[in-house]
């Protein structure tokens, strides 16, 4: 009996993990001229925050300095606009990276080459810019960055401490590039900045992702190479830093052609999914489709590869977001211009590319998004419903967004919950229920079966509790916010929202 209700389990999950979401809704945002979407936050009212730049007048574009400024979108939880905010000058600035911060407020970092409007120094040609804003996107503070040429932040996130640390690179003159971190406290003063080089040998370096680690430190990626007559092409770069920027450990992975890394995670196993896109198919590289694909490595704590998976069809792949989500396995968001390997539809020209591997880097299922025209999928989060969002660029006039504002627009697509809204629908009748919800203290649950085992997650996949044979849950010393309980009855596993306050 037990074996047969193995079966049917096996059988179950099966058929959720293959199954295509579908999309929620979708919307288009921008003005006459080019905007495009680089990173996206679901925020803590249910909704989405995005960043990236706008070149464009008009729409929904407001208070627009010139050329390129960081535009930041807020919508609700539909998609619905809800405010817009313009920051920049009279030449060009490009966000990167935003994430929402302890005081429901914004933490945004790209480049600037302006020094007017909203920004009040330069300290060379382009500068790395970060403004701090309020819940409404009124900005609070703003500070410039620079001591070559050339300086760009690609991430920023706030820390553990309250404060904040960002990655990018710094050219130097006219020799060389370097990776850079920075560490600022709550008001934006730098407390420490190193320059990383994997061999001090002049390399051309530059740091596209960090993340803080459980112990307190960073993972950065991104790629180094010798810039002279591209002798050695780039290659996947990723060091792990204590929290004061020393280096544990440092290591480079690839081929002999073009590999680039452009976000890295700590997974609950407490190493690191690598995700980016190569040429190469030898040395550390192989089942290349053709040209470039997207590629994923996964790393233990010390860098050491596990596994990796190229991933594309004969044409362009590449891929720069991944999250594990809270099942365990992994979701890719990017974009294509295959018909063939590994993508099985493409709409025209570049189509948004999903795709959900498991622990092991074997495909689930991937889906392809898009019009007739140039369409990308930039940035991807799991959202508190078991769904997800996915934020990037469309310049498709017949997509289901709706109308084209200009000659590409943000793009927001909103996709179900797969494989925890259908266990929750699908495995049997058993129901169970949660009380009080939310809570600050002592959650009980309730279930007519007896309870084995309940698990709770966080957002981002950790593991925080674990108990068995018990329906009472301990949440005091836990942080507010929403998690993900997983509670696990006779052959069933039953999938739940538990907010605490």
């Amino acid at each position: 009996m037990k074996t047969k209700c193995l079966i049917i389990f096996i059988y179950f999950v099966t058929l959720i993990c293959k199954a295509q979401p579908d999309i929620t809704w979708q919307e288009n945002y921008g003005g006459s001229g080019v905007d495009f979407a680089y990173s996206i936050v679901h925020t803590n009212d249910g909704g989405f925050v995005m960043a990236g730049y706008a070149l464009s007048d008009g729409g929904n574009v407001t208070d627009h300095n010139g050329q390129r400024d960081f535009w930041i979108v807020k919508s609700d939880a539909q998609g619905v606009l809800q405010w817009e905010k313009a920051y920049g000058g009279n030449n060009a600035e490009t966000a990167y990276s935003i994430k929402q911060t302890n005081d429901n407020g914004f933490i945004v970092t790209g480049v600037t080459a302006s020094v007017n409007g909203d920004i009040t120094e330069n300290f060379g040609y382009d500068d790395i810019w970060i403004l701090k804003l309020d819940a409404s996107g009124n900005l609070e503070w703003q500070k410039s960055y620079g001591d070559g040429d050339t300086e760009r932040a690609w991430e920023i996130l706030q820390t553990s401490d309250g404060g904040y640390v960002l990655a990018g690179y710094s050219w130097l003159g006219t020799s060389h590039k370097e990776g850079i971190v920075i560490k600022i406290d709550a008001a934006g003063n730098i407390e420490w900045q190193n320059l990383y080089s994997f061999d001090n040998n002049g390399n051309n370096e530059e740091f596209h992702s960090i993340k803080q680690t459980s112990d307190g430190g960073y993972i950065v990626a991104g790629e180094t190479f010798v810039f002279e007559e591209l002798v050695n092409p780039p290659q996947y770069w990723v060091i792990k830093l204590n929290a004061m920027g020393d280096i544990e450990w440092n290591k480079r992975y690839g081929g002999t052609n073009i590999d680039s890394a452009w976000h890295v995670q700590q997974t609950t196993d407490n190493g690191y999914i690598v995700l980016g896109y190569s040429y190469s198919n030898d040395e550390d590289v192989s089942g290349n489709h053709g040209l470039e694909d997207i590629w994923v490595i996964k790393l233990d704590s010390n860098g050491n590869i596990q596994w990796g998976k190229s991933l594309g069809g004969s044409q362009h792949d590449r891929a720069y977001s991944i999250i594990q989500m809270v099942d365990g396995n992994y979701l890719v968001a990017g974009y294509s211009d295959s018909n063939d390997g590994d993508v099985t539809t493409n709409q025209g020209s570049y189509d948004g590319w999903l795709i959900k591997l498991d622990t092991s880097g074997n495909i689930i299922w991937q889906k392809s998004v898009g019009g007739s025209s140039f369409d990308i999928f930039r940035s991807v989060i799991q959202t508190t419903d078991g769904g997800f969002a996915v934020a990037g660029r469309t310049d498709s006039s017949d997509t289901a967004a709706g109308t084209l504002q200009g000659d590409g627009d943000y793009w927001l697509v909103k996709f179900d919950a797969e494989s925890l809204s259908t266990q929750n629908s699908n495995f049997l009748e058993n129901s169970i229920s949660l009380y009080p919800n939310p809570t600050s203290d002592i959650v009980t649950i309730k279930s007519n079966n007896h309870i084995h085992k309940v698990k709770l997650h966080t957002l981002k996949g950790q593991l925080v509790i674990e108990k068995t044979d018990s329906n009472h849950i301990e949440c005091a010393e836990l942080a507010s916010g929403v998690y993900v309980m997983h509670v696990y009855l006779d052959n069933q596993l039953i999938v739940k929202r538990l907010i605490i306050k």
